[in-house]
């Protein structure tokens, strides 16, 4: 599949968010196979206090778990502290001691970058631990860290009075101080100032127009995607390494703390997170992409203007682009929305009458200098041929009984959702595309995949053979997934 995407036409997968200026219908519906979708907006913001929460507790002794990672058991949890590189700490907080995955990151592909050997030194009060570039004082009673530079600069601390914490719920945080004059960049596009202090920020993909954008709980924080990682003028970053919907109090609860974590309505995933140290912005994102892998360069025309709209046919997609070209308007790219479709949602077939020559339009728009796009959602339709194939083999997203769930697609009517965790429905998915590619397509457009629509009893494929993830674990994740497939 990918082999196909790197000769003469580059196709790039483009996110909305970021790479599209649309203009498309807005869903209304908040109705799933004729369930309305109900999400309790209870616990939907971090705790302001510590009411219900059980913290680590006293550190009482530490291993050497390996060449790079300390473990340190306390009263109510074990702390794995892993040098990934000097400047790279990896933070793992178990409360049943027990360090395992259901899946492995999505994001971090490598976090052996410059494995050291951390040395530990028993200083009383607190154990000294220490890189060529970190010393982190782990505090033994009760258990906190506190992050300083080898000049001996505070970076970042735990709170004093919470720390780490959890709860029956399966809520977890980390409360963090804010230091006097620190300030906060990151955390995805959203809503919110430049900086990102004061402000809470949730993680949790919203199609906006789509059942979760009228639920307090959910739609707080409306924005399609999500990124759980942050940088503090202090010099380091955090990156929590969790896909289930979480939440960053940057300040706002209290002016003098920060804390991140996951909570109702759907708390899930590990209490782990990396330190990275800069000090600079630059070298924390490059420090971040040597774990998370390096971006490749975007065509010149993927960065220029791109014309869209819902409704458009292959007669209004060619008007359209002529009138660019009279007017001497810079544009790049065009793309056709779900209207290509034969039958709606399946990537087979093109709509014979809303584009009966699709060849004579590539090659008319080629000729004009543009660039061809198509839209890509995530479904089929149970009226294409297509969807026997997937059903059959196991391609869809699967509900707790094993059984292929469905939706009703905003257009399209019944569909089954494509379970991209399944290696073999991504190979089959990104084969269904060939033809497009082959015949001059340049661009897909992944859509709908926050997911726009989706049942609670959802689970997903895990390729490690081991209990499979549900929708509140694999929400956050799956658009990448879906990016992953056509890339």
């Amino acid at each position: 599949m990918s082999s196909r995407f790197t000769g003469k036409r580059l196709a790039v997968v483009c996110i909305l968010a970021l790479l599209l200026t649309v203009a498309i219908g807005v869903e209304t519906g908040a109705t799933i196979n004729d369930t309305t979708v109900t999400l309790s907006a209870s616990g939907a913001s971090v705790p302001s206090s510590s009411s219900g929460f059980t913290y680590i507790g006293k550190c009482v002794s530490y291993a050497q778990n390996s060449e790079r990672e300390l473990v340190f058991n306390c009263s109510n949890a074990k702390v794995s502290l892993r040098a990934c590189a000097p400047d790279i700490i990896k933070v793992w907080c178990e409360p049943n001691g027990k360090f395992s995955r259901k899946y492995q990151s999505f994001v971090v592909s490598n976090d052996n970058i410059s494995p050291v050997k951390p040395a530990i030194a028993d200083k009383g009060k607190y154990y000294k631990v220490t890189t060529t570039m970190l010393e982190i004082r782990v505090n033994k009673s009760p258990f906190r860290l506190d992050y300083y530079d080898t000049k001996g600069n505070l970076l970042c601390k735990n709170n004093a009075q919470k720390g780490i914490g959890w709860n029956s719920k399966k809520e977890f945080a980390v409360w963090n101080d804010i230091s006097e004059n620190e300030h906060f960049w990151g955390l995805g596009e959203k809503r919110e100032p430049f900086d990102k202090k004061g402000s809470t920020i949730y993680q949790w993909a919203v199609d906006l127009g789509g059942p979760d954008s009228f639920t307090p709980a959910y739609g707080k924080g409306k924005w399609y995607g999500a990124d759980p990682h942050f940088i503090s003028s202090m010099g380091y970053s955090i990156y929590f390494d969790n896909t289930s919907r979480t939440c960053f109090d940057m300040g706002k609860t209290d002016p003098k703390t920060y804390s991140f974590g996951t909570f109702d309505p759907a708390p899930g995933g590990e209490m782990l997170y990396y330190f990275i140290y800069g000090p600079t912005p630059k070298n924390i994102v490059k420090r971040f992409t040597d774990m998370s892998g390096k971006s490749f360069m975007p065509p010149q025309w993927a960065f220029g203007n791109m014309q869209c709209h819902w409704g458009y046919t292959q007669a209004d997609i060619e008007r359209v682009a002529a009138a660019y070209r009279q007017k001497n308007i810079p544009c790049d790219v065009m793309f056709a929305d779900i209207e290509w479709y034969q039958e709606y949602c399946t990537p087979t077939r093109w709509n014979a009458k809303n584009f009966p020559d699709p060849k004579g339009m590539i090659e008319k728009l080629d000729n004009q200098g543009f660039k061809v796009g198509l839209i890509d959602d995530p479904n089929i339709t149970a009226a294409s041929d297509d969807y026997l194939t997937a059903d059959k083999n196991g391609y869809f997203i699967k509900r707790k009984d094993n059984k292929t769930s469905t939706v009703s697609w905003p257009w399209g009517d019944i569909s089954g959702i494509m379970d991209f965790f399944n290696p073999d429905a991504r190979k089959w998915w990104g084969s269904l595309h060939n033809h497009l590619a082959d015949s001059g397509i340049d661009a897909f457009w992944t859509d709908m995949n926050e997911p726009a629509r989706y049942q609670p009893d959802w689970t997903f494929y895990n390729e490690s053979g081991g209990e499979k993830g549900d929708i509140y674990e694999m929400h956050n994740i799956y658009a990448q997934m879906h990016h992953k497939t056509l890339f």
